[in-house]
């Protein structure tokens, strides 16, 4: 599998403050992703690049529409002070956009149990150990790139020492 480097610009997400009613501007590291298993696919959704999580997180609906082989996991997941039971999947992720995609097969994933507004998480692994990522943040907005693990290993390599 040949990795691609990406870049990725923030996506502006806009939300309304439940108790004030005004309207909030926020930049959120977001990973255009296709998910895959057993023939049937998503259209291109977007995850959340999260440094934070372990691994890949898709909500339930998600995991039901691929028909998902869902494995009871005895071991919660811990979000923010609380554990969250959940399931164990494999399925394939597909990375990019405008005909430059990348797929990592066979990947595993968490699938909370509870349904209640569930984003896609996608966390440090697979991505960290393939790619070297760098969060590039302005005042307003900013980039995530990904620049594959054998390119920057090359460059180290390749320095020379005064």
């Amino acid at each position: 599998m040949k990795l691609l480097k990406y870049i990725f610009q923030y996506k502006k997400i806009t939300n309304v403050d439940e108790k004030t009613h005004e309207e909030r501007v926020g930049y959120y590291p977001i990973i255009p992703c296709v998910f895959e298993w057993g023939g049937k696919k998503t259209r291109l959704l977007d995850g959340l690049l999260d440094s934070g999580s372990d691994g890949i997180v898709i909500p339930l609906v998600l995991a039901e529409y691929l028909e998902l082989n869902l494995i009871p996991e005895d071991d919660p997941m811990r979000v923010v002070g609380y554990e969250i039971e959940r399931y164990n999947a494999k399925l394939n992720l597909t990375l990019g956009r405008s005909g430059r995609y990348v797929t990592l097969n066979d990947i595993e994933a968490s699938v909370p149990k509870k349904e209640d507004g569930v984003p896609i998480l996608i966390g440090r692994n697979p991505i960290f150990k393939l790619y070297e990522v760098t969060f590039k943040e302005g005042e307003v907005g900013g980039a995530i790139v990904l620049t594959p693990q054998a390119e920057t290993s090359k460059k180290k390599k390749g320095k020379k020492r005064r």
